[in-house]
């Protein structure tokens, strides 16, 4: 950060800022291979109210929060590198509580060094650029500008397996962003707990039809949710954060596993679990084929047999699990095929839900693709 002179004014209102600004919105960082940050949000501040190394207690500038967890001990490293390598990069890396709380953060590592304004006789350069930990540096926290033994990197830290870290990192410079990579022998957990965000209702009036669905996170780094709710399930798989509506056609516990796909090439794992102690029984009166053609430019085709003439509502849902369209009011006869017009579908991975008019009971679900 750059050697300035503060203004009283401008510090009495600086202090008035919360102290962890974003950092709910903090990014998943679950893999040691590089992570790229195309572009810092808008400009923000962070108060600390200790072992800080900046003026004021403040970091100033464009700030993106990250977050990891340790799974492995060892000693962690990183390298910080901006797009732009004139930028000045701080950062302030936090210890958190196991639920990655944001208050009451413990700092570990604060670095402030950068440019110095008005002395163009003192060689900055090595305080800009490059930043990170590294464990032939000694020191644990620098101040602002770049004097002395000053330089961009400070001493690594040995962490240990339940360990929960949030990174600020800062660039005073401009909103160009930056790409991440860590060293060390530790080993980062993949997993974050979503147990709360997680609803499971049973369904009026039923023995074993539950409805599960995902609550939004603050987390903007799951790309994608898919539900295994086991054999006897029904259907026993789902994509999408819900809701989904399944049958379980046995009495007994049963376990249901919900992998999220992140971000940097990532996987979440959480399971819950449900006791069935009476089924309800599936309907076995229909029997439904594959999509054809798959992949699909124009129109779908899902041939199907049925014991009994019937009306069903088709729902079409994107790779996310939203619903994009709803096909009311489909006679089903003895046999024959249900055609569905998807030319106006982005190219994609999507599935029909068939569903009985009450919108609850699923009958099946395929999947296809449009090209």
């Amino acid at each position: 950060m750059r050697k300035i002179i503060y203004l009283l004014l401008l510090v009495n209102y600086h202090l008035s800022f919360a102290q962890t600004g974003d950092c709910v919105h903090a990014k998943f960082i679950c893999s040691k291979d590089m992570a790229y940050i195309d572009k810092f949000p808008m400009d923000g501040n962070i108060y600390i109210d200790n072992n800080c190394c900046f003026p004021n207690k403040t970091i100033n500038g464009n700030i993106q929060w990250l977050k990891f967890k340790i799974f492995t001990p060892g000693e962690l490293n990183f390298k910080i590198i901006p797009n732009n390598i004139e930028d000045d990069l701080d950062f302030v890396l936090f210890k958190s509580n196991e639920k990655f709380s944001c208050t009451n953060l413990s700092t570990i590592r604060c670095m402030a060094s950068g440019r110095n304004l008005g002395n163009e006789i003192n060689d900055d350069s090595k305080c800009r650029g490059i930043t990170g930990l590294r464990s032939e540096s000694h020191d644990i926290s620098e101040s602002n500008g770049c004097f002395g033994n000053s330089d961009s990197y400070l001493k690594s830290v040995n962490v240990n397996k339940g360990d929960s870290y949030f990174l600020a990192v800062s660039n005073y410079t401009s909103q160009n962003g930056f790409n991440i990579s860590f060293t060390g022998e530790f080993e980062f957990d993949q997993n974050i707990n979503l147990e709360d965000n997680i609803t499971m209702t049973k369904v009026p009036g039923t023995e074993s039809i539950y409805q599960f669905e995902m609550k939004e996170t603050n987390n903007d780094e799951f790309k994608e949710y898919y539900w295994d709710f086991g054999r006897s399930a029904y259907p026993n798989s789902a994509f999408g954060p819900g809701v989904h509506t399944v049958l379980f056609s046995e009495p007994g516990k049963h376990e249901i596993k919900i992998l999220n796909k992140l971000a940097y090439n990532c996987t979440n794992i959480n399971s819950l679990f449900v006791n069935v102690k009476k089924a309800d029984k599936k309907d076995n009166s229909y029997y439904f084929g594959q999509v054809f053609p798959n992949p699909a430019k124009t129109d779908i085709s899902i041939p199907y047999l049925s014991s009994n003439a019937k009306t069903v509502v088709i729902e079409l849902l994107n790779s996310q699990g939203k619903v994009i369209n709803t096909f009311q009011n489909i006679n089903l006869l003895s046999s024959g095929f249900i055609n569905l017009n998807v030319s106006e579908l982005p190219a994609g991975v999507y599935f029909a839900v068939i569903k009985e008019t009450d919108l609850i009971k699923i009958l099946h679900t395929v999947n296809f693709v449009v090209i």
